[in-house]
């Protein structure tokens, strides 16, 4: 659709000044947010295409009116109201038996990476039309994009837990979507549009995130070897003042002197469940049998009378000089 000239002119200043000022936005944003480069490039992008339409004269009022500077606003706009962001637009890999492997990428990751927000700008109409099959041929919904995130976030869990999904809506959204978003576990920000008296309860419920929600007390421990090892050991149970042999050990004494570790652990272990792989448990009582003495055999069994022995899980997708970390190596 072509465009009056002078309305033209005066959309484009305005949309071109918007993304001027999104890029000054992102400038003073603290540094410790990662990816606010990325953010950066694509308000660049969406800036040159429409400078380019226009030194061509190609450009129509479409160009601006589906710009994508309108959802970096709100992206942006969302990004600086939120004092916890940890990065933008990071990317997550998603394991999934419908699509295969697949990146997706996170708007904002916040809230000490508990938390997740995918930032939507859309027209909320065209949302719930899209949602009730009314969009293009085999156009994903957005509860697509849901389920697609909340399995993702279950693949990246922090601290054993998934991170709580938050999807914000710029523009809005149908009770009735937001409903169906909120039944599969999704979390609601902006305007709830649709609601009246009787389920204006129903519309702040889905407005409300919990702390506890995003609480990641740890109350699980996985034990290494160099962990067990130091709590058995004679030097960290009330020897550490006996001489002996060696540069290492000296200093490992003089250390335990100056700042005891078994205090330490017992109060990390503290109300805990203690974990270890088999094959951590396995070579710690290998060392154990072969130099330990009899005080520490005895708190070897002590210490593994507390603890759960699990299965071995190698990370497969960890690589280690080329190598899968599952591998065994000759």
């Amino acid at each position: 659709m072509e465009c009056n000239m002078y309305m033209c002119d005066t959309e484009y200043e305005k949309i071109i000044e918007l993304g001027n000022l999104l890029l000054k936005l992102l400038d003073s944003i603290p540094s410790s947010i990662k990816g606010s480069n990325k953010l950066k490039s694509k308000i660049q992008q969406e800036i040159f295409c429409l400078e380019k339409a226009k030194q061509a004269n190609r450009l129509k009022k479409e160009h601006i009116s589906s710009s994508n500077l309108h959802h970096y606003e709100a992206f942006v706009n969302c990004v600086i109201k939120d004092p916890n962001c940890v990065s933008i637009l990071e990317l997550f890999h998603l394991d999934s038996d419908l699509v295969g492997k697949k990146k997706i990428y996170v708007d904002i990751v916040t809230e000490q990476r508990t938390k997740w927000i995918k930032v939507v700008a859309r027209n909320p109409k065209a949302l719930s039309q899209i949602f009730k099959g009314e969009g293009d041929y085999q156009q994903k919904s957005i509860i697509d994009h849901a389920e697609e995130y909340l399995e993702c976030a279950k693949q990246n869990a922090v601290l054993f837990k998934p991170p709580v999904v938050e999807f914000y809506f710029a523009s809005g959204i149908e009770i009735d979507l937001a409903e169906e978003l909120s039944s599969i576990g999704i979390f609601i920000s902006g305007n709830i549009l649709g609601v009246d008296c009787e389920n204006e309860q129903k519309a702040l419920e889905l407005l409300k995130i919990e702390p506890y929600q995003l609480n990641r007390d740890v109350n699980r421990l996985n034990l290494d070897v160099p962990t067990m090892i130091a709590y058995v050991s004679a030097l960290t149970n009330g020897h550490a003042d006996r001489k002996v042999r060696g540069k290492v050990l000296s200093q490992q004494a003089e250390s335990e002197r100056k700042f005891p570790v078994k205090p330490i652990l017992d109060d990390v272990f503290k109300g805990k469940e203690l974990y270890a792989c088999e094959t951590a448990v396995s070579n710690f009582k290998s060392i154990v049998d072969i130099l330990g003495g009899e005080g520490e055999k005895k708190r070897t069994e002590e210490l593994l009378s507390r603890i759960t022995v699990v299965n071995d899980v190698p990370y497969t997708k960890l690589k280690i000089k080329g190598y899968p970390s599952g591998c065994i190596y000759s």
